[in-house]
């Protein structure tokens, strides 16, 4: 297992990349620096466009960076 120096990988990501491992699945892990303990908006807009470009498709962020999306109550 990669040794991490600093900070920990949540519960959830690490139960699901562990039982990966065990069952011979194929995964990985994207994660993101935060300062605080839940990351927020810009830390999970980071990681889905790192995921667009491994998966070479467009994701639209403008949700995630807070612009209107046009839509009304």
């Amino acid at each position: 297992m990669p040794r991490f120096d600093e900070g920990a990988i949540g519960v959830v990501s690490r139960q699901i990349l562990l039982y990966a491992i065990t069952a011979k699945i194929p995964a990985f892990i994207l994660l993101a620096e935060t300062k605080e303990m839940n990351p927020g908006p810009k830390a999970n807009a980071g990681i889905l466009k790192v995921l667009g470009k491994i998966l070479n498709f467009d994701i639209d962020l403008a949700y995630c960076h807070g612009k209107d999306r046009g839509l009304s109550a």
